[in-house]
This record gives structure tokens, sequence and C-alpha cells, in this order.
């Protein structure tokens, strides 16, 4: 998907995807994935002729309940929680040329994991070369979630401290 010119689900992969769409474009996505996880993407694109395509957009990942366990309790505590990453975004995408497009993405990132979260802004940027060889062959790369450390709030993790010791007494 990160070198699929023209397809907006690819602007997920690589925000150059976006500079090929012409007039306007909305799309719904949703993917159940193994036990109760998902995946769901909402995004429109508005291409300005001569300028480039703008696109907005939401996407999250999302758990379901996950059973907690310990070390103390390995089949489980009867409790549950959830872990989650949301993303909405801005983008912008541009034909260079005939053959070379670019973008680029900005988005603001959410993640939970129980009582726990985590928050800041990220970018993406990419780049689509379409060769022109073997069936219109497409080269893509694009750089994704540029910048700062995501620290998590909320209710502490427990903090633990650990002691040992190992002795060994040489015998004659």
């Amino acid at each position: 998907m990160v070198a699929r010119p023209g397809l907006i689900d690819a602007l997920v992969y690589n925000p150059a995807t976006a500079a090929t769409l012409t007039g306007s474009n909305f799309v719904i996505h949703h993917s159940n994935y193994f036990v109760d996880m998902s995946f769901d993407y909402m995004s429109f694109t508005y291409n300005v002729p001569a300028i480039g395509t703008f696109s907005v957009g939401l996407l999250g990942v999302l758990s379901g309940d996950i059973e907690e366990t310990t070390e103390l309790q390995p089949l489980g505590t009867g409790r549950t929680f959830t872990a989650n990453d949301f993303a909405g975004f801005l983008s912008f995408a541009r034909s260079i040329t005939d053959k070379f497009s670019g973008g680029g993405t900005i988005k603001y990132v959410m993640q939970n994991i129980d009582k726990l979260t985590a928050s800041g802004i990220a970018f993406d940027m990419g780049a689509i070369y379409n060769v022109g060889l073997f069936y219109d062959l497409t080269i893509g790369f694009s750089i994704k979630n540029f910048g700062g450390d995501m620290n998590y709030e909320g209710e502490n993790l427990q903090e633990s401290i650990q002691l040992s010791d190992n002795f060994s007494k040489k015998r004659m």
C-alpha cells in the first residue's frame, strides 16, 4: 500500500498516495481482527486542481476487553481492561511531476491502556515514483510517526524494588 497511488485507504500508509485522487472522496472502513480487536478508519479527501489534495480523517485500533492476569493470579483476576489507539489527521499531497508525488500528514495521537493515557503530535511524509515500466511499476516510501516521545499519565503502574544477593563461599 505504500506505493499504491489513487487509493484513499492507502493514505494511512503513505500520504503521497492521495496526490492522484480527483474530486472528493470519502471512505469508512471497519475490520474485525482476532479476539475482539478491530481497526476503524474514516477519511475525506478533496482535490483542488493545480494545488493538491487535502485530507482529514480519524482512525482507531481497539482491543476489546482483555482479561487481567498477574504473577499471583495467572488464570485471571476477574478484572478486564482495554488498550486502544486513536489518531486524527490532516494531510496534503501533490503531484510534483507526472511521475513523482509527495505528501505529508500531521496527526494527533492518543493511546490508552487501562487507566493510563498518552498523547502527542506525530508527522508522516512520503513519496511515490511511477517508474513507467512493467505495468506501471510504482515505487514508494514513507516515514511514519515522526515526533516526540509519548509519556503515559494516570494511575501509576505498580512500583517495586527487588534486592537479591548471591554469595558463594568457596570450600576448601
